[in-house]
């Protein structure tokens, strides 16, 4: 319900949330929601660690669809969209027989430890770690302790109802 704060272009997010919060307390079966909660990655890599998110697997679905695309043309999409559960499995296969880590070119490990201890010294060199009465924020004045501190829980109760009616006339896709 915070993201229904953020105006208009939020309103999806929140009516999203709203959806899978009904399903997982009210609508679905244990089994179910333990599928909805749990099931969001993909395992793309044998071994520990190797699970990506669904939305991560789908850019990097999308990317070998471009390249295919940029490299075949337009008419072999259809074709290779075909082909792409065996080909993964053929890769896959031969990644794990020949026990070959695969590394990609596009990412870099960095290490940010020195990076971390220049902040920390910056700070220690400010004093930020000691209070001081007369140290004011100046860009988040008027930032409260709490996320929720003004939320209006009848208000949330009222957008919910509407959402549901919404729902139940088919104005919404959802």
């Amino acid at each position: 319900m915070i993201t229904k704060k953020d105006g208009a272009h939020s309103r999806k997010y929140a009516i999203q949330g709203l959806n899978l919060l009904c399903q997982i307390y009210a609508i679905l079966c244990p089994g179910d929601v333990h599928r909805l909660v749990w099931n969001r990655s993909v395992k793309a890599k044998y071994g520990a660690g190797g699970n990506i998110l669904l939305d991560l697997a789908l850019e990097h679905y999308n990317r070998v669809l471009k390249e295919v695309i940029k490299k075949m043309g337009p008419k072999a999409v259809s074709r290779f969209c075909k082909a792409i559960p065996i080909n993964k499995q053929l890769m896959d296969n031969f990644d794990n027989t020949c026990k070959g880590l695969r590394r990609s070119a596009k990412h870099v490990k960095t290490v940010a430890s020195n990076d971390f201890n220049k902040i920390v010294e910056e700070l220690i060199k400010a004093d930020a770690f000691t209070y001081n009465a007369q140290r004011k924020l100046h860009k988040f004045h008027n930032c409260g302790s709490s996320m929720l501190r003004n939320f209006d829980l009848h208000s949330m109760f009222v957008w919910i109802n509407e959402q549901r009616r919404s729902i139940y006339l088919h104005k919404t896709a959802r």
